[in-house]
């Protein structure tokens, strides 16, 4: 997940460059009549959506260091949530002020609800999909993992364990809560592959021909011993 942060702030930020240099790239402003882009501050409201993407971005990968540095994985996880929160309004907000035209109030107000609920509802969608639990399977001695993070690898070796490595850094993964998705560097300096609903045992580990470890767990340790069984029939 670390990656993603520093990748979308990049990617907010290189956004602040190019709506300063071609600010009809600015939604809105793109849309507008010539007369009414005369009545638009355009120097000024390019430049305060540079210094805002900017801030945005930087926020998202100073925040995301800042937090996985403190192992705060909530916070790190949803940085880009807060920073788009956070940021965003006051943008838009400030952004009226560049625009001389005889809008209403209400209909400016009225657009940055809509557009903060669709984030909001962007952003819960994402939620619900990594907190899911998937569906998980094997054939052929090939693991088959689906939704987030979902793999498809030959495997070597299967095992039920009570104890696993702890957790020491998210290299490319979803945390919140108990769940556990992507990958992840353990205490032994290992790094593994996890789709887990819980930090207690047991755990299912797996070692596949290409050597990657993966743990699984469901929060009811009576369905990963099921699984345990399924995935041995299947080996």
């Amino acid at each position: 997940m670390i990656y993603v942060n520093i990748g979308t702030g990049l990617f907010i930020i290189l956004i602040g460059f190019l709506v300063k240099q071609y600010p009809d790239l600015i939604a809105g402003y793109n849309t507008m009549s010539s007369e009414q882009k005369r009545k638009v501050d355009v120097e000024g409201l390019s430049t305060w959506m540079r210094n805002s993407c900017i801030f945005m971005g930087g926020l998202m990968i100073a925040g995301g260091l800042l937090f996985e540095a403190l192992a705060i994985p909530l916070l790190a996880n949803n940085i880009i949530l807060i920073s788009t929160f956070t940021v965003l309004p006051i943008t838009i907000v400030k952004a009226q002020q560049y625009d001389h035209n005889k809008t209403s109030k209400s209909a400016k107000y009225t657009t940055l609800v809509v557009l903060l609920v669709v984030i909001g509802g962007l952003v819960a969608g994402l939620l619900y999909y990594g907190m899911s639990t998937p569906t998980i399977t094997m054939g052929n001695g090939i693991i088959n993992v689906s939704g987030m993070y979902g793999i498809n690898r030959e495997v070597a070796s299967i095992e039920l364990v009570q104890n696993m490595p702890g957790v020491t850094l998210r290299t490319n993964g979803f945390a919140l809560n108990e769940t556990r998705k992507g990958h992840f560097r353990l205490e032994n300096g290992s790094t593994a592959m996890l789709f887990l609903s819980s930090q207690r045992g047991p755990f299912i580990q797996l070692i596949t021909r290409d050597k990657q470890t993966i743990y699984i767990n469901h929060k009811d340790p009576e369905e990963t011993n099921q699984l345990f069984a399924e995935l041995q029939f299947g080996l």
